[in-house]
């Protein structure tokens, strides 16, 4: 498959990307997080900008039907 290819060529130079799941963090890795990646400031973060987001989204959807 080309997706083994691609992940073979950039675990090459660093070893640290290995093939399971919280071997493909490489933010967690530069920073130098050991814990779980999926608990880390910069997954939390993402996944609270996707919940302001979609709040957002909604808020506007019910002022949009409100105000007409």
């Amino acid at each position: 498959m080309a997706g083994d290819s691609q992940e073979v060529w950039l675990s090459w130079p660093m070893p640290l990307l290995r093939y399971t799941d919280a071997g493909r963090h490489l933010w967690n890795d530069l920073t130098g997080w050991s814990g779980d990646p999926h608990l880390s400031p910069f997954h939390l973060t993402l996944l609270g900008i996707g919940w302001l987001l979609t709040l957002g989204l909604l808020a506007a959807l019910l002022f949009r039907r409100t105000a007409s």
